[in-house]
């Protein structure tokens, strides 16, 4: 099943960036996906960045708290992660592990496959660490 639709745009309205995707001439948050992904009970794969393109198949996401709201549902199978999203103080990829795993070891949340796709490398390094410490928690 491929959540990405066809007739995307992206629109920079005071240097705010929005995604609308349209389905049926209607646009479609990722609000609106999260509930199609529930009511098909579809496993989904989560892209979060603010720059690259989003590879067919997967659902765009440009927050943590949206990846973090798409991984309550339990439906996210694969996650692929960006470090650096444009405002530190709404988080970043890291910070979706750091809530990922106090998930894995307080309520036994099986985590999903984690991949980063940072261009920091410094990051990168402090996101693969935090992804092998997810690993081991999950199979305690």
């Amino acid at each position: 099943m491929h959540l990405m639709r066809k007739n995307s745009t992206v629109i920079t309205t005071m240097q705010v960036r929005v995604r609308v995707d349209v389905q049926d001439g209607h646009p479609i948050t990722w609000r609106s996906w999260l509930r199609q992904c529930m009511d098909e009970k579809a496993n989904m794969a989560v892209f979060l960045d603010d720059e690259r393109v989003t590879p067919e198949g997967w659902v765009r996401t440009y927050w943590p708290d949206e990846v973090i709201a798409l991984l309550k549902t339990g439906q996210v199978t694969e996650l692929s992660l960006d470090h650096d999203l444009g405002d530190d103080e709404r988080g970043t990829g890291y910070t979706v592990l750091l809530w990922l795993e106090e998930q894995v070891v307080t309520v036994g949340m099986a985590p999903p496959a984690i991949s980063v796709h940072s261009a920091n490398a410094s990051a990168r390094l402090k996101m693969e660490a935090a992804i092998a410490s997810i690993k081991r928690h999950a199979r305690e």
